[in-house]
């Protein structure tokens, strides 16, 4: 019994010191001008308060009621500030985004990208490196319409997304799992664009866009060990499929898509898509201080290649809006009846208006988070002291959602893109899918260009309901990614011309 009441005893000290390192902590936050926040216990700090929320950033939204559109959040062993409201996420992104853009250092995104985070276009902190990378990209994601990239972007996806329509007629109704479908042939786009290599008949092409579908399924999760790195033990097999899936890749690009390409090089070469802008790079350094090797060229092409994985997730529950609004397909039709061509491409995109605005309302509503960011120094939000390695997540679902920006903000509206007056797509200030500033993300544009002519051209040939068995107005929101292995089945019926 002795044995016993010590234990208890024990516990109770340990309980008690526990709490006053905790009071002891909150006491010394208040009065230094940081954010206002909730208690943070030893350990987990307030991740506690995060449970229970179907999407996660809903948590935000009720903890900013008690503490304003600024507070501070710690994340175990990670300090954290919240911030909402357009005038405050726009002075992190634009105003001082200088001042905050860094990258979170979970272990994960380390081992994600051979041991370290910066060999990520998206993950890492930034740097000459990282500005000099985004800059020989540019040119390959943000064509303009006059550059032969972007016409050339225009051929393949016509000749790609082309051909489905009428190779699939003769399975009118038939139920048809798209996931990998869309994953396949977008895939491909970008291998041909990227990289001038077309492997849409290569048997090991399926397995390649399946590894980059884990891996974007796995980085768009978010794991307490990502904040308590003493839990990380209990993943490392996860972890280990994951660095598998990366491996893999790796392995394809190498013997599929690069083998020979350097060697063959030449100074005066011209370049003819991104990868011999890398190889060139990388065999031809200039005499700038900031060089390109082989194995950031390949991290390089690997991340923005692996970008096909974001756009086909997105193209899916895209579907599943138009499964479960009839109305919809409706416009989108309407408009693409009065161009009375075969086949819808990017040149179109002026003549339809709502066409455009389906996929920035699928945009809002999926809400898919904004990569967070990481002070780099001492610095401020709203008046609020900030100090340097504070995780600063960027709450858009509420910018997306919230009442007093948008009218009905749950129900599927694309005319809320379109200006009433005139017709023509419109773009509220609050609207930020991609954030801004010199970290938003590179493939938007291809999001948009790949997004508008599938939506153009599938529902111009087909008219598409939910098969059997799916809930298609149950769309999942707060993240873009979707469990790799799950089917998603549609009716496709072909219309008559």
């Amino acid at each position: 019994m002795a044995v016993v009441i010590i234990s208890n005893l024990s516990y109770l000290l340990f309980g008690l010191v526990v709490a006053a390192i905790g009071f002891i902590r909150f006491l010394k936050s208040r009065g230094t001008g940081e954010a206002p926040g909730p208690f943070a216990w030893p350990v987990i700090g307030s991740l506690h308060l995060l449970r229970g929320y179907k999407v996660p950033y809903q948590a935000f939204n009720h903890l900013a009621k008690k503490y304003g559109d600024v507070f501070s959040l710690q994340m175990g062993s990670v300090p954290a500030v919240v911030v909402q409201g357009v005038d405050n996420i726009r002075q992190v992104l634009i105003q001082k985004g200088h001042h905050f853009d860094s990258r979170p250092n979970f272990g994960r995104y380390h081992q994600l990208f051979h041991g370290n985070k910066e060999n990520s276009l998206a993950f890492c902190n930034w740097s000459d490196l990282q500005k000099k990378r985004r800059d020989m990209l540019k040119d390959h994601t943000f064509p303009k319409v006059y550059m032969e990239n972007y016409k050339h972007l225009d051929r393949l996806i016509c000749e790609e997304f082309g051909s489905k329509p009428r190779s699939a007629s003769h399975v009118s109704g038939a139920s048809v799992d798209i996931k990998e479908k869309l994953a396949l042939v977008i895939g491909n786009i970008f291998l041909r664009y990227f990289c001038s290599t077309d492997l849409k008949d290569d048997s090991e092409l399926a397995d390649f866009v399946r590894n980059f579908d884990e891996i974007f399924y796995e980085v768009n999760q978010g794991y307490a060990f990502d904040f308590l790195p003493f839990l990380s033990v209990f993943h490392r097999r996860q972890i280990g499929k994951i660095q598998n899936n990366s491996e893999n890749i790796r392995r394809f690009v190498l013997e599929k898509v690069v083998a020979g390409r350097l060697q063959g090089m030449k100074e005066d070469a011209v370049e003819t898509d991104y990868l011999d802008t890398l190889l060139k790079a990388v065999k031809f350094p200039s005499e700038e201080e900031v060089t390109i090797d082989l194995e950031t060229a390949l991290f390089s092409l690997e991340d923005i290649i692996g970008g096909h994985s974001a756009i086909s997730n997105f193209l899916v529950k895209l579907v599943q809006y138009l499964a479960s609004n009839g109305d919809v397909q409706a416009k989108v039709k309407e408009e693409a009846d009065r161009l009375r061509k075969d086949f819808i491409s990017l040149d179109d995109r002026c003549k339809m208006p709502y066409t455009e605005a389906v996929v920035m309302e699928t945009l809002r509503l999926l809400s898919s988070p904004i990569v967070p960011h990481v002070a780099n120094q001492d610095t401020s939000i709203s008046g609020y002291a900030v100090k340097k390695d504070t995780l600063i997540f960027l709450n858009n679902y509420e910018l997306n959602m919230s009442e007093e920006l948008w009218s009905n903000p749950a129900a599927f509206d694309p005319s809320r893109f379109i200006d009433p007056e005139t017709g023509a797509k419109t773009k509220p200030t609050h609207f930020l899918p991609f954030g801004g500033g010199k970290r938003s993300c590179m493939g938007y544009k291809l999001v948009q260009f790949l997004s508008f002519v599938f939506v153009a051209n599938i529902v111009n040939n087909f008219s598409i309901t939910p098969a059997a068995g799916e809930k298609c107005e149950e769309v999942s929101t707060g993240n873009l990614a979707l469990p790799p292995t799950r089917p998603y089945r549609f009716e496709f019926h072909v219309r008559t011309k």
